[in-house]
Order: C-alpha cells, then structure tokens, then sequence
C-alpha cells in the first residue's frame, strides 16, 4: 500500500513537481527510513516525463489540476496516456515507458547512457 505524506509537507517542500516524480519518492517501507535519497533511476523517471513533455508541449497528467489528483493517480499505477502527437514515434513512446517502470527493486529503468544514446540517436534524424 502506497502511504503519502501530508499534503502540508507536499505542498511546502514538493512545490509542484509530482508531475515529473518517481512514484517511489512517496512510498513509505517499513525497513526504510523516512528520508528519501534520489537516485539515478528515479531521475531517469522524471526524465521520461521531461521528454513527454517537450514532445507535447503540456506538463505531464495535464488532465489533472491538482497534484493531490497527480498523487493519487501515481498511487495507482496510472501514467499519462500516449499523446497524438507526430513527435511522440513508437521509439520515443518505448523509451518513456521504460522510464516509467516500477518493476523490481530498481525499476528496470534505463541507464543515463542509454538516455544519453536515445538523444543523440533523435537528433541524427534531424
């Protein structure tokens, strides 16, 4: 079960960025202590939001108005649906769920070199 913080403290130190958050930066374990430490591969996440985002040109959960709705959505698994975008190629649209990955303890995510490869593979077809 997914426990989330009080919106007090979301709304005092998250400042709106739940859009962009790994959803394991609101669990709470009990063999884990209650400071979070962000990693590479919960970077890579917000990454994959980055790109939705550039490719759309609209935050990520764009439907959503409240972070709180972005929380709960998080809370459930749910991820933004794929945008009808001419940007948004079946590449680019793999890429990002693989960011979005919450399997296994490290999520499964790619590594910034691979993010690092995507990029540079998008701009030679520029």
């Amino acid at each position: 079960m997914v426990e989330f913080m009080g919106t007090s403290y979301l709304s005092s130190s998250m400042n709106g960025t739940a859009r962009w958050a790994a959803p394991e930066i609101f669990t709470t374990r009990d063999d884990e202590s209650s400071a979070w430490v962000p990693t590479e591969q919960s970077d890579i996440y917000s990454f994959g939001s980055i790109i939705l985002q550039v490719c759309t040109g609209e935050v990520p959960y764009v439907n959503l108005q409240r972070d709180v709705q972005v929380l709960l959505a998080l809370s459930r698994g749910v991820k933004p649906s794929r945008p009808a975008t001419s940007c948004m190629t079946d590449r680019i649209w793999d890429f990002i769920q693989t960011c979005w990955s919450t399997e296994g303890h490290d999520a499964g995510r790619p590594s910034a070199e691979e993010a690092l490869n995507l990029i540079q593979g998008e701009l030679s077809l520029l």
